[in-house]
């Protein structure tokens, strides 16, 4: 597992049906989104799923054992607080990425599946 330490992240495993590409990552994997490649390399998926493993000492919406769900457009790590929102994927890290930020999910009730 990864050291979170003090990231004020959390770490979640991805359930197995989520670890499919959609249309739009496999677009950008493939470089025909928007008809270009990424500017860096990128963690991709922009939708996911899992359980909550780990959380850092800051961390107080999770903890371990809540079930989570990725939201799809987040402010940028380190980037000021009123900054526009980015999409997971690209060009932020995307599910796959084994650290979230902590405003990165939301929680994902009991009765509803992980996958379709």
């Amino acid at each position: 597992m990864a050291n979170i330490g003090d990231l004020r992240a959390i770490a979640e495993r991805l359930s197995a049906a989520e670890r499919r590409a959609n249309r739009r990552d496999q677009a950008i994997v493939t470089a025909t989104y928007f008809g270009r490649p990424v500017a860096r390399d990128t963690i991709p998926l922009s939708d996911g799923a899992g359980e909550v493993i780990a959380v850092g000492d800051g961390v107080m919406t999770f903890a371990p054992g809540d079930r989570v769900v990725a939201t799809f457009a987040q402010t940028p790590p380190g980037g000021p607080p009123f900054v526009e929102p980015e999409p997971l994927g690209s060009p932020l890290d995307g599910t796959l990425a084994v650290i979230s930020p902590e405003g990165g999910g939301t929680t994902l009730q009991a009765r509803l599946p992980y996958g379709s």
